[in-house]
């Protein structure tokens, strides 16, 4: 349903407020709230001060509520609680943190009845008399999302600090409580049903990226379907045998099994980085997880220490936290962090099929369970070479490779086709928390009648 627009506006003196409803007030957004009541941080469990501590980790930005689970248990003496114990209703806002991409400043909700404090890194807003939580929620929200906060940020050693008296000294537009009420409600409403409507466009992603994920495993431990072997000219139906390799299981009759070593090697090329390199960076984060395909990199980064040198037809195979499953073909000579192996196949290898053997499940987990380190694990070029793959001729390689470019591209493409559409979700609902809280729209009009026909 399109939502009317108020009977009468007049203007709110404020540039990009613009018109307001004739009869909401412009006042500044300290008067909704208590005077902000910083947080707390204490020390580590002790069993007889211990209380629940909501992180800025544990902020659900989409939702705009606490999910602390599980929640972070911090000992607090009483004395250090009084004034910081959270109520159902309170706003919690985070005062410091952020960064490059996710400015300071998210708002939510605390909405239990545990006893609970915030961190020092949180500020605790009680509502003032005559203002509705959720209204002020949403006020927030549109402020956060219109980057009314950023005038406010102080920079400090990297951690964005928010000058609450400044933030809250901007002015916004407020509609008696009774109003403030029925706008909550109706946000919230609204809200839950697109979160819907985003989960079950989530859910179709994940089952197309775990489609994606077996079609690899299968095509490469047991060839192409029958369709797509006789479209490439090869035997449909080949007999299989027991490769005596458990992640392998049967593959076909005519493939070889091969170590990694004989199909590939590390080059080992170290170069020390500096303003003198002028070749092109990949690190970690530019190698996407799990799709063997390589995010955009920035022509001007400068890297600095030791850099491994990869040359056109090299494929990248992040060592770090093997699980994640990064690996990519390049194109070109560059460079790339050292948590990157510069992997070079053999003549009589098609390394796109090679690519896949490192994004199948089953060589996935292997590299994970034979990691090193607790808190970042790794593997190494002497672990990956160990490990055997079954081969077939270079012929089927390419035709194994060809299907498999096509069918994920596919998959891809649906894949971001859903994303496209939930991003568009989250804009329409940005627009129209920003709609409600600042009297573009009436959502009153949602609930009256429409007109009876004439005649």
């Amino acid at each position: 349903m399109k939502l009317a627009p108020y009977p009468k506006y007049r203007p709110s003196g404020i540039e990009w407020l613009g018109e307001v409803p004739e009869h909401w007030e412009v006042k500044r957004l300290r008067v909704s709230s208590a005077r902000p009541v910083g947080g707390a941080w204490g020390r580590d469990p002790d069993g007889r001060n211990d209380v629940v501590c909501v992180r800025v980790a544990d902020f659900a930005r989409e939702s705009l509520s606490v999910v602390d689970d599980p929640p972070t248990i911090r000992a607090i003496e009483p004395r250090a609680r009084t004034g910081r114990l959270l109520r159902r209703g309170d706003l919690l806002i985070e005062k410091s943190g952020g960064g490059e991409k996710q400015v300071v400043g998210a708002v939510v909700m605390f909405d239990s009845d545990a006893d609970a404090v915030c961190s020092n890194f949180i500020a605790r807003l009680p509502m003032a008399h005559g203002s509705s939580s959720r209204f002020c929620l949403y006020v927030h929200a549109a402020a956060y999302r219109g980057r009314l906060t950023v005038p406010s940020i102080k920079q400090t050693t990297g951690i964005q600090n928010l000058d609450l008296t400044s933030y809250l000294n901007l002015r916004w537009c407020f509609p008696p409580y009774a109003e403030q009420c029925e706008i909550g409600s109706y946000l919230d409403r609204e809200m839950s049903k697109l979160e819907a409507v985003v989960r079950k466009q989530q859910t179709l992603i994940e089952r197309l990226r775990e489609k994606r994920s077996a079609l690899i495993t299968e095509t490469v431990t047991c060839g192409l379907p029958p369709d797509a072997a006789r479209a490439a000219g090869l035997d449909p139906q080949p007999p299989l045998t027991p490769s005596g390799i458990e992640w392998l299981g049967d593959i076909p009759a005519h493939w070889e099994i091969k170590r990694l070593a004989n199909l590939l090697r590390s080059t080992e090329d170290k170069v020390e980085a500096g303003e003198n390199t002028k070749l092109p960076y990949i690190g970690m984060e530019q190698v996407e997880s799990g799709t063997g395909q390589l995010l955009e990199i920035d022509p001007t980064f400068t890297p600095s220490g030791v850099s491994n040198r990869f040359a056109a037809g090299d494929i990248l195979y992040g060592k770090l936290r093997p699980y994640l499953a990064k690996a990519c073909c390049v194109d070109f000579d560059g460079l790339s962090s050292s948590e990157l192996l510069a992997l070079r196949a053999a003549r009589h290898m098609d390394r796109r099929f090679l690519l896949y053997q490192l994004l199948a499940d089953g060589f996935v987990g292997l590299m994970d369970a034979c990691s090193y380190g607790t808190k970042m694990p790794r593997t190494s070029w002497d672990i990956v070479r160990a490990f055997v793959v079954g081969v077939p001729a270079p012929e089927e390689q390419q035709a194994i490779a060809d299907y498999l470019d096509r069918e994920t591209a596919r998959l891809d493409a649906l894949t971001a086709k859903i994303e496209t559409a939930i991003e568009r979700l989250r804009e329409y609902r940005s627009a129209l928390i920003t709609a409600a809280v600042t009297g573009k729209v009436d959502v009153r009009s949602a609930r009256r009648p429409a007109p009876a026909d004439e005649g």
